[in-house]
């Protein structure tokens, strides 16, 4: 029997101010891929943001894979892996009669 959606959702997000379009670390632009860096876009884009970088501290990270994991038994989603890092996160859960378009954590 095949699936009705996606067997799991591959969730990456990034921390306020440490990703920005253009960085020389290399970015990618929706519907576009990876993009080549542009310094002028990225000290653009660093000038227009509204509060000091972020980057996580271990306790921080720990606080924030206990949220998704709290997250997901309230949702009754199965969550295969999370790792929350200093400047980004990933998760992997299986979310059922979730859409991608309708997919947030909130």
């Amino acid at each position: 029997m095949a699936a009705e959606g996606p067997i799991a959702w591959f969730i990456t997000w990034t921390v306020y101010g440490c990703h920005l379009p253009g960085a020389i670390t290399g970015w990618r632009k929706i519907g576009k891929g990876e993009r080549p860096a542009q310094p002028l876009l990225e000290q653009w884009h660093r000038e227009r943001l509204n509060h000091e970088v972020l980057t996580l501290n271990v306790e921080q990270r720990l606080a924030v894979e206990v949220e998704i994991k709290r997250h997901c038994v309230f949702r009754g989603w199965t969550l295969w892996a999370v790792s929350a890092r200093s400047t980004h996160g990933h998760a992997v859960v299986t979310a059922t009669n979730v859409s991608g378009k309708t997919f947030a954590i909130s």
